[in-house]
């Protein structure tokens, strides 16, 4: 940089030469402030402009399956009647030929388990579309021990739908999943 003028002389017009003095820029004078201000508003709106091409965009989701918000409700009302012990409510989410396969009283036995573990809790997770009009939806189940300890079981249940009801086909019962 460099000073136009100089310090302590005078002019033809009796100033000190003060008012006159510039910063050079480059060999150019320095741009006035509202230039600068101009300029900045270019840059931020030719930013504003292109900032939306540069940002990646998701992917689209995938169009989820109509019926799953019934295949999930299913799942959930049957682990409810199992969490509150309610054999009867939870008999009417299971298929028929799962109690004929592995006995009504088996079924039964696993909506109310026993006094300890006590049934207590559930979690289910995100479900996968199975063959056919199906669901399988991991499950976590929890029980507690008299003491207040729990145990916890992951299994899967399986849904299918059969003359326009969700019902359970498979369930888990002793630590394996039963299928129908």
């Amino acid at each position: 940089m460099r000073w136009v003028g100089s310090r302590g002389s005078s002019s033809a017009h009796g100033d000190t030469g003060a008012a006159r003095r510039r910063f050079h820029f480059r060999g150019r004078e320095a741009p006035s402030p509202a230039a600068n201000r101009r300029r900045m508003r270019h840059i931020v709106m030719a930013a504003l402009l292109v900032l939306p091409f540069a940002v990646p965009q998701a992917a689209p989701a995938a169009t989820p399956d109509p019926n799953y918000a019934a295949a999930l409700a299913a799942v959930d009302g049957f682990l409810f009647s199992w969490s509150k012990r309610n054999a009867d409510g939870g008999m009417a989410y299971v298929a028929p030929d799962l109690v004929h396969a592995i006995g009504a009283a088996k079924v039964r036995d696993f909506l109310i388990g026993t006094s300890s573990p006590n049934n207590e809790a559930f979690e289910i997770s995100e479900g996968q579309k199975g063959a056919g009009a199906s669901f399988i939806f991991p499950v976590r189940l929890v029980w507690m021990l008299q003491g207040a300890t729990s145990q916890l079981e992951t299994a899967k249940i399986r849904v299918q739908q059969r003359g326009g009801k969700w019902l359970v086909v498979s369930l888990p019962y002793g630590g394996k999943t039963t299928n129908t």
